[in-house]
């Protein structure tokens, strides 16, 4: 994947869930701050979930806050 100063991030969203569920309830995911470096995007969301995207690898990790 080419580093570039503007690039889409549909492929990117595309893998973030629309919904989790926390026991029996499921919620809404929106994606509520991004913070990036050179080399990767961290995307809070309202839910908790940080989701850790490498931009040289194109891979997404999904960290789990405590409640």
């Amino acid at each position: 994947m080419e580093l570039r100063e503007w690039s889409p991030l549909v492929g990117l969203v595309n893998r973030i869930p629309a919904t989790v569920q926390r026991g029996l309830l499921f919620y809404d995911v929106s994606i509520t701050c991004v913070d990036m470096v050179d080399e990767f995007l961290a995307l809070g969301t309202n839910v908790g979930i940080v989701f850790w995207y490498n931009r040289r690898s194109d891979t997404v990790e999904k960290l789990q806050g405590e409640p």
